[in-house]
């Protein structure tokens, strides 16, 4: 297994020096919007959130600055948490740099811990025990959300294939899935609901990453209309069972 490497990623693959020292947080994409609205759905106000491998922490950023959260940030990448803590500014948060998989805190402690783009990283083992560690940390009455990509969405997998074969996808090992339900119910957690969030544009999304237009048009000859209609991320949603 080839896993990436998160630290030269968040600096940009070498061109540190050109990137801005903060994110930008800005307005949601559609697929970012529903993950917000089903966090919002579930959180208590000013309730207490995980963000178990939090990325640049853009939903988090709005949790917080919009609903008054408690946001607790963890990654394994330094430098993309102190590129966070920049970027959140007076906006209150929590950093720890850390593994996913054994997560430094007591159990029953978080309303909701969530997380998007991680567990397709991971063995099937180890998803199985990040799943249950997300389901420790949770509140017995709390909510487990788990976003990633869909195997089913085609424009996703053909574009993802594609930037594999050139040697232009820098982001690792990463298995798209069709359910995350065994991992869920391996793991002791009742799942609600589950399934594909997104929009068109988030299907295009990935087909635009390719940088060659004549690779483009000859994938987007192999994709109906209909395939841009199975949006490419999956969300679960879960929470402990009640003893």
């Amino acid at each position: 297994m080839i896993n990436a490497d998160w630290d030269s990623i968040w600096r940009g693959k070498g061109i540190r020096k050109y990137l801005p020292q903060r994110f930008t947080y800005g307005y949601l994409a559609s697929w970012e919007c529903d993950l917000f609205l089903i966090i919002l759905k579930f959180l208590p106000e000013r309730g207490k959130v995980l963000s178990d491998g939090c990325g640049r922490g853009l939903i988090d950023y709005w949790l917080a600055r919009v609903w008054g959260a408690e946001v607790h940030l963890l990654d394994s990448s330094k430098y993309c948490l102190q590129k966070v803590h920049r970027s959140f500014g007076s906006t209150n948060h929590y950093t720890y740099c850390h593994d996913a998989l054994k997560l430094p805190f007591h159990s029953d402690t978080f309303d909701i811990v969530w997380n998007e783009g991680v567990w397709e990283h991971f063995t099937e083992e180890e998803i199985y025990r990040g799943v249950r560690e997300m389901g420790r940390v949770c509140k017995r009455n709390g909510y487990i959300v788990v976003d990633v990509p869909y195997s089913k969405c085609k424009p996703y997998i053909l574009a993802k294939k594609w930037l594999e074969d050139n040697n232009y996808w820098i982001y690792g090992y990463e298995e798209a899935k069709s359910t995350m339900k065994p991992y869920f119910l391996k793991a002791g957690l009742e799942v609600i609901d589950e399934y594909p969030i997104g929009s068109e544009q988030t299907c295009r999304n990935y087909i635009n990453m390719i940088p060659d237009n004549s690779a483009r048009n000859v994938l987007l000859k192999n994709l109906s209309e209909e395939d841009f209609n199975v949006y490419p991320h999956l969300v679960t949603i879960g929470r402990p069972l009640l003893k």
